[in-house]
């Protein structure tokens, strides 16, 4: 049953993507896990989940029928270069395995086909109320990705280096007997974690301004752009309300993993801690140990007996910034498909004005001296 459900949702998933590439291939993985949810040698814990073993077959053989396997099969497993430089490759290695690339394929597996940051807003279609030249969506996904792909590697480097760093050499620092970590890796696992974090309300500002939910500017955060403003519970902003848009639903569900003080019921038990932690480094006292079994906890207190301290293991701050990273990245996937969803909306129910097409290029990094 979980590898059929599994086909399901990467059929989910398939039907949501605007690429024909990515489609086919997430379709020939729904087609693998049906395959083996079919096995002789599958196994259900009831008569009655066994019962939906035909329903696979037949959502198999639709898919055979649909799709060339073979050739997606190898389109899939063929080895794409990582990268001219050792780093490179074992940063990109590194992100495939963490499953950290904004390419709906990484989410398959660690296959080299996935190491690009390929995804993007869809095409739009825009009035010319903001003037001349491409729409804002662009940019604003332009920079969104440019500081996740920035934290991601901040964080590879601050969890892959372990030699002090020349920029250390000569920081006079008191040993304070509780065996502290300070260095230039651990900052830069610091401010990944800040970066990821901070792209969440990013995200928000997005989801108000394109589906015009009308929250002013400061009242807009991850957890409140989803509902009107006054009430206990606040309820549902209107322009939400049976919205036929999965992937924006799979974004307001993983807004739930967020701890905000107004918004303290969340899904994802450790949401608190973290929003915890993201404030302690940023605006407080955060101290970062060698890994020594520590978690995390509260400790030490102002004069005035105000919390002031946070104390955390090194492994265990990594692996809360690999958390953060994760759930940044599924937001901005989240994000792509939930306007191509709802383009694809628009366009159909649009009247049939005049619609003038403008091309984009990539663009092309400057070479530095």
């Amino acid at each position: 049953m979980a590898l059929g459900n599994r086909a399901r949702g990467l059929g989910s998933y398939a039907q949501s993507v605007y690429d024909e590439g990515h489609y086919g291939l997430l379709l020939l993985s729904a087609h693998d896990a049906l395959v083996a949810a079919c096995a002789k040698d599958a196994v259900y814990d009831s008569p009655q989940t066994f019962a939906n073993q035909a329903q696979f077959k037949d959502m198999a053989a639709q898919i055979a029928d649909h799709l060339q396997l073979e050739v997606a099969r190898e389109q899939l497993l063929r080895d794409f270069r990582l990268g001219r430089s050792r780093t490179e490759r074992a940063y990109r290695a590194w992100a495939l395995d963490k499953r950290l690339f904004l390419n709906p394929l990484n989410d398959l597996g660690p296959y080299s086909i996935a190491a690009r940051d390929v995804l993007h807003l869809p095409s739009l279609t825009t009035d010319l109320s903001g003037g001349p030249g491409p729409p804002v969506g662009f940019g604003f996904y332009n920079q969104l990705k440019q500081e996740f792909v920035s934290a991601r590697w901040l964080c590879f480097e601050g969890v892959s280096e372990r030699r002090a760093h020349f920029s250390d050499h000569g920081t006079y620092l008191y040993d304070t007997l509780s065996i502290p970590a300070y260095s230039l890796p651990v900052e830069k696992t610091k401010v990944a974690l800040r970066m990821a974090y901070s792209l969440l309300d990013k995200i928000a500002f997005f989801i108000n301004d394109y589906f015009r939910v009308g929250l002013p500017e400061k009242a807009v955060s991850f957890r409140s752009v989803w509902h009107e403003r006054r009430g206990d519970p606040k309820p549902l902003a209107p322009v939400f309300n049976d919205r036929p848009n999965w992937p924006l639903r799979g974004l307001y569900w993983l807004s739930k993993d967020i701890y905000e003080p107004a918004f303290q019921e969340v899904a994802e038990p450790e949401a608190e801690g973290l929003a915890e932690l993201r404030n302690h480094i940023e605006h407080k006292y955060c101290q970062v140990h060698e890994d020594l079994g520590i978690g995390y906890s509260r400790f030490a207190t102002s004069r005035n007996g105000a919390e002031l301290g946070f104390r955390i293991g090194r492994d265990m701050l990594e692996a809360k910034c690999l958390h953060i990273l994760r759930q940044a990245r599924a937001a901005l996937i989240y994000l792509s498909l939930a306007v191509h969803s709802e383009e694809t909306a628009r366009n159909a129910n649009r009247d049939a004005d005049l619609v003038a097409t403008m091309p984009l290029w990539m663009w092309r990094e400057r070479h530095r001296l």
